[in-house]
């Protein structure tokens, strides 16, 4: 399924995406999926990392509520300034 959307990007921005759209032959729309699929990527990807890291952090303990409680310092961090 396919939806359609209006956003509102300045114009410098709008010149770069279609210029580089055109550059590698896609459309305006297929662009801003394959741009938005990949940041989605990135993100769940730093996540994962940050949650290895605080794993990490933890040790050898096995308490899981200092594990828990790093990691979800950690997600705070994260995602502190989203603006989601």
């Amino acid at each position: 399924m396919v939806v359609k959307t209006a956003i509102s990007v300045p114009d410098h921005i709008l010149e770069q995406v279609n210029r580089k759209a055109r550059d590698l032959g896609l459309n305006r729309s297929q662009f801003f999926s394959q741009a938005a699929e990949r940041y989605l990527r990135e993100i769940d990807d730093d996540i994962t990392e940050r949650i290895n890291a605080a794993l990490d952090a933890a040790g050898d303990d096995d308490s899981n509520a200092v594990a828990a409680a790093h990691g979800r310092r950690m997600l705070l961090e994260l995602t502190a300034d989203d603006e989601w």
